[in-house]
Formats: structure tokens, sequence, C-alpha cells
């Protein structure tokens, strides 16, 4: 008998324990397009663009800089060689 009511005990304080909570569900393309804009205000508010580096297995190093706009497009810059930096145009700069 004493388990009887320990194991309905335990059923009650289980299924009263759970709250539920509303949920706001929102267009997936909704989220997608509001998380894109975020981003995309985050990279073109930087003042002075991005600085990535890269190392490949081969032991040098190279660095780039990219600069991001509004009208999503993004100007590279890389030090390719140690005395001159080529830009997304070809030229150095």
């Amino acid at each position: 008998m004493k388990t009887n009511i320990y194991l309905l005990i335990l059923v009650f304080t289980v299924f009263f324990s759970c709250k539920k909570t509303d949920q706001i569900l929102d267009r997936p393309d909704k989220k997608l397009n509001e998380l894109r804009s975020q981003y995309i205000e985050q990279l073109v508010g930087a003042e002075n663009g991005w600085i990535g580096y890269l190392f490949p297995e081969g032991g040098r190093g190279f660095t780039f800089k990219f600069e991001f706009n509004n009208s999503n497009r993004v100007l590279t810059y890389s030090a390719l060689d140690e005395k001159k930096i080529i830009g997304t145009d070809g030229k150095f700069v």
C-alpha cells in the first residue's frame, strides 16, 4: 500500500511540476533576415575593417584586411609579400 501511495505522489509530482510556457513562434525566414541584418551591421560597422590571418602548413603567414560596405561587397587587401600589399583589383598599394 505504501508503494502505491509513493508511486502516486511521484506521478503527481512529475505531472504538476512541469509548467507550460507560451512560445512565440516566428517564421524561420523572419528570424534569418533579422540575424542576417545583425551580421551585416556588425561587419559594415567596423570602422577600420577586419583583419584575418592565415598560417598554412608551409610555415609562412599571410595577413588579409577586409572592408565591407552596405551594398554587400567586400574590398580585400592581402600582404603576400613582405614589401608589397596587393588589393582586390590586383594593384599594389
